[in-house]
């Protein structure tokens, strides 16, 4: 996946230019592949990101991202009662 935030891009021979919205590539499963990327301006800057599909159930809301509703019913419990990694929770201000 790309995340072009400023500039422009030639990804796969097609131009991108910046928005909000991420560029994501399914690869063969069978094979290695390349991805060619040309920057097009001179100030462009992008985060690419890239990683083996772990092929797992996905269950989301909001920020939370686990692999079952269950999960995701634990989270927001251990969210709304300070525990299980949200201990500072009560009192953090964006």
């Amino acid at each position: 996946m790309i995340v072009l935030y400023k500039g422009s891009l030639e990804v796969q021979g097609t131009t991108r230019k910046s928005s909000t919205q991420g560029i994501v590539f399914q690869p063969n499963q069978n094979a290695d592949e390349d991805i060619q990327i040309k920057t097009t301006a001179a100030d462009t800057r992008f985060i690419l990101l890239a990683g083996k599909p772990l092929n797992e159930p996905i269950a989301n809301h909001g920020p939370f991202v686990l692999t079952n509703e269950e999960q995701l019913h634990q989270a927001f419990d251990d969210f709304q009662h300070h525990k299980n990694g949200f201990e500072n929770a009560r009192n953090w201000r964006s």
